[in-house]
């Protein structure tokens, strides 16, 4: 069934969310198990378990261009990536939800264009919709039509491979609950312009006939906080969200909740500054009054899928954005 809060005005009220999803009573994430076994039938077929299990908990893998810092992304981070954003769809301590409700409605039906820049092996959209196909197979949302064009954005072909890889795994587990998924995977260097014109080129060609545009922008303070890279990707990252914008379009920034991304000074008070400035005719910040924080950040743990006796913990911090244009 379909459920909705009245009191929180919730699309999906966090007491119906399945045990499958996340368990009640230790308030601990379980990745959807369509995702989680791919994740653990990749991760074997790589050859690269033993690099999956000697992860860190204070190391945090940024993704690279070689295969080596692929490999070492998707085993450490896949998994972590994924639950964030489970964590953003099912919000089920009641932390972040204007967004759970924008992202649950824009993947409940028709068609959609969903724009994941960077995508590294797409961890972040597959989490949207395997969690949306499980919620669905659990009658806790409708088994509506969904088709989805999916775009993915990264400079490493390796991480591109991976997604492709992901996405084939994935594919029939979602048509069983209705979600059909076109994907394209494209290179993508947000600190140059002409890469990112070439992105939305395609953006253009692929989403001319869907409903809903939804663009995911995610784990992306390790590189733009390196090397003057968030200087040198201003400009396209604001042709990217102006070009985006329109009827029927939204937006999430998600960043693990660390003090270097939320602190002052940090990526996500940069975007909240540009919000306010030289983005705001495109973008309005959701469900935020104007003495609240825009920044909404919660934790929890996940269960780790090749090790399920053991969790790891997950911080969320995400902006919500509706992109509506304005004349002033």
């Amino acid at each position: 069934m379909y459920v909705m809060n009245q009191n929180q005005r919730r699309l999906v009220d966090p007491r119906c969310i399945p045990e499958t999803l996340w368990d009640h009573r230790s308030g601990t994430l379980k990745l959807p198990q369509a995702l989680a076994q791919v994740y653990i039938d990749l991760i074997d077929s790589k050859g690269i378990r033993s690099l999956a299990l000697s992860r860190s908990p204070g190391e945090h893998p940024v993704g690279g261009i070689s295969q080596e810092q692929t490999d070492k992304h998707f085993a450490q981070a896949f998994d972590g990536s994924a639950a964030r954003m489970e964590l953003a769809v099912l919000d089920p301590m009641d932390a972040t939800s204007p967004s759970s409700n924008e992202l649950i409605r824009s993947v409940l039906g028709h068609h959609v264009c969903i724009i994941e820049a960077p995508c590294g092996a797409g961890a972040t959209a597959f989490s949207l919709l395997a969690t949306i196909a499980e919620l669905r197979a659990q009658r806790v949302l409708p088994r509506l039509p969904l088709d989805v064009v999916l775009i993915g954005a990264d400079f490493s072909t390796y991480a591109r491979d991976y997604a492709r890889e992901v996405l084939g795994h994935m594919a029939t587990t979602l048509e069983e609950q209705a979600v059909f998924v076109k994907g394209e995977f494209v290179p993508w260097d947000v600190t140059d312009k002409m890469s990112n014109t070439d992105l939305i080129q395609t953006i253009t060609l692929r989403s001319a006939r869907v409903n809903r545009r939804l663009l995911v922008v995610a784990n992306f303070n390790g590189f733009l906080e390196r090397n003057g890279n968030r200087k040198r990707s201003q400009a396209q990252l604001e042709e990217l969200f102006r070009h985006v914008s329109g009827e029927g379009s939204f937006a999430i920034w998600i960043e693990p909740c660390m003090n270097r991304a939320i602190a002052n000074g940090g990526l996500l008070r940069w975007i909240c500054t540009l919000l306010g400035t030289s983005w705001k005719r495109f973008v309005r910040i959701l469900g935020v009054n104007v003495s609240d924080d825009p920044i909404r950040t919660c934790f929890s743990h996940f269960k780790i899928p090749i090790d399920p006796d053991h969790t790891a913990r997950v911080g969320l911090a995400i902006i919500g954005m509706q992109l509506s244009r304005s004349e002033k």
